[in-house]
């Protein structure tokens, strides 16, 4: 495990109640401004199909499959390899509904990111209004019912016939020349359960193409929606007079008519927000005046990064890194410490990431894998235990169980000579990344300790030199230490590689060789 500084913190006066959701698969992130304090909520995936060709009974994503369960007048939705599609073979009498077969607790809030192809829009002239080809509209309904001899009691639940639903979804089509709470107009609409539709925003137009929706809502009665990654559009419930119950558990329900097949669900994904706990980013002038000290709690076995921006408009992958790949503390609490900035008006953000890869060799080895060049030491991997006149080594990093050495538990041998090769890194789209590990020395000037980055499947190596040559300046103490951040070379990016670290030592007195532990490529 890799351990930092631990510093204790003041509490700050400065506190804000804003909530920002997670982000994908309990992968979190949330902007913490100085001194907030923020309810961070982790989203846990309950629902992700891609309609790739498994039916629509089936899905081989996660959670279980979708039915139709309303169809009149040769309607119907299949599953055509690429996405789910609306099929219709008459106009105005076709349509169909179809759900999850299963429903979602979303009672924490949820996250909905449903990407659609709408392939035609027609324009009422008479009237001027926009309309779909196929009246189509989507979103989440708590009961599904199914009357097979009544058709006007599962249909276009967030258009002009809401029946007893109960829900909350998107109306992609303006079906009357004078909408009303029964035939509603385009937008986010709230149904419940009482036949009415009651509009809730329409603040994002839909156009022909592909395109992306991810629809928000809290606890607290927020909601939000974005189209395509623009600005959200937002608001409480309460503003329209109505309270959604995210209590009741609810089905994803899509419905489509007419005759030209123009609509089509390319992947859908529903994620409910999970417990929420409390995150907070405090951050500090050094003594001097000079530095900004961060301090935020963690989770254990994650990683975070640390990014900034004097411009709030911008997008967070536009934002300039200021740390990343930072290790958990197993105190709870990470710190960090950077130079004043620029400009006196900087935002920050830390947030939860995962690593190009990382190896802590606590519970196995990694996948790594030692090579021997002669008939003397080799790499092992296990809980060092060994001393000598230049010092002993009986954990891996940070007391940990886990390390590889060049002799675990005795002095490695004269002629020793071993590689220690990673498992595949993949770097085909990454353009900057750099590699830390700590390790623990203990062998002369003499030896060579090295790392390297070879070729995945010629092992050849990518650049002549190492990108690290590790030297022992301490001859009687062999304590474990970080290595900072060493950037890999522009050679290595577009390709599969591994890193290799070489020992070479001739040994003529009790020294231990060479230990590494905590290894982590993380993207620059």
């Amino acid at each position: 495990m890799i351990t930092r500084n631990k510093r204790h913190w003041p509490t700050s006066t400065l506190r804000t109640n804003t909530r920002f959701n997670a982000r994908r698969s309990g992968i979190l992130s949330s902007l913490l401004f100085a001194g907030a304090s923020l309810s961070l909520s982790a989203l846990d995936l309950v629902y992700q199909d891609d309609f790739d060709g498994d039916g629509v009974e089936l899905n081989l994503g996660t959670g279980a499959g979708m039915e139709v369960v309303f169809s009149g007048t040769s309607g119907n939705w299949t599953d055509n390899n690429e996405n789910l599609e609306f099929i219709a073979t008459t106009s105005g009498g076709s349509r169909a509904g179809i759900a999850t077969t299963g429903q979602f607790d979303l009672s924490q809030g949820f996250r909905l990111e449903v990407t659609y192809n709408v392939a035609s829009l027609t324009v009422v002239k008479e009237t001027g209004h926009t309309t779909l080809s196929n009246r189509v509209n989507f979103g989440l309904v708590d009961e599904l019912i199914k009357n097979e001899e009544d058709e006007t009691t599962t249909r276009d639940v967030f258009g002009v016939s809401p029946s007893n639903h109960y829900g909350l979804g998107f109306n992609l089509t303006d079906s009357a020349s004078s909408p009303t709470a029964t035939s509603p107009p385009v937008g986010l609409n709230f149904i419940g359960g009482d036949g009415i539709v009651v509009p809730i925003s329409n603040g994002q137009p839909f156009t022909v193409g592909v395109h992306t929706l991810v629809l928000e809502a809290d606890m607290e009665g927020n909601w939000s929606y974005s189209i395509d990654g623009a600005e959200a559009t937002a608001g409480n419930f309460s503003e329209a007079g109505v309270t959604f119950d995210l209590t009741r558990d609810y089905h994803f329900y899509a419905y489509g008519q007419n005759d030209e097949s123009a609509f089509q669900i390319v992947s859908l994904t529903v994620e409910a927000t999970q417990s929420e706990t409390e995150l907070e980013l405090e951050i500090a002038r050094s003594s001097d005046g000079s530095e900004l000290d961060f301090a935020w709690s963690n989770s254990t076995g994650t990683f975070y990064d640390l990014l900034s921006t004097t411009d709030l408009g911008l997008a967070l992958e536009a934002w300039t890194p200021v740390a990343k790949g930072l290790s958990a503390d197993g105190s709870g609490i990470n710190t960090f410490t950077t130079a004043l900035p620029a400009d006196p008006k900087t935002f920050y953000v830390v947030q939860e990431t995962e690593p190009l890869f990382y190896a802590s060799f606590e519970n196995d080895n990694g996948g790594f894998t030692a090579i021997n060049n002669s008939t003397e030491s080799i790499w092992e991997h296990g809980l060092p235990s060994g001393g000598g006149i230049g010092g002993s080594v009986t954990s891996g990093n940070g007391g940990s169980a886990g390390a590889w050495g060049t002799a675990l538990t005795s002095y490695y041998s004269v002629g020793t000579d071993t590689f220690l090769r990673s498992p595949v890194i993949d770097l085909t789209n990454v353009t900057a990344a750099s590699l830390s590990f700590a390790e623990a020395a203990d062998f002369l000037p003499a030896d060579t300790a090295e790392v390297y980055l070879i070729d995945d499947e010629t092992d050849a190596l990518i650049e002549s030199t190492p990108i690290y040559i590790s030297t022992d300046t301490r001859l009687t103490n062999a304590s474990w230490t970080m290595v900072e951040p060493i950037s890999l070379p522009a050679s290595a990016y577009g390709q599969a590689v591994r890193l290799e670290f070489r020992f070479v030592g001739t040994n003529p007195g009790n020294f231990l060789g060479w230990y590494i532990d905590d290894v982590l490529v993380a993207e620059d």
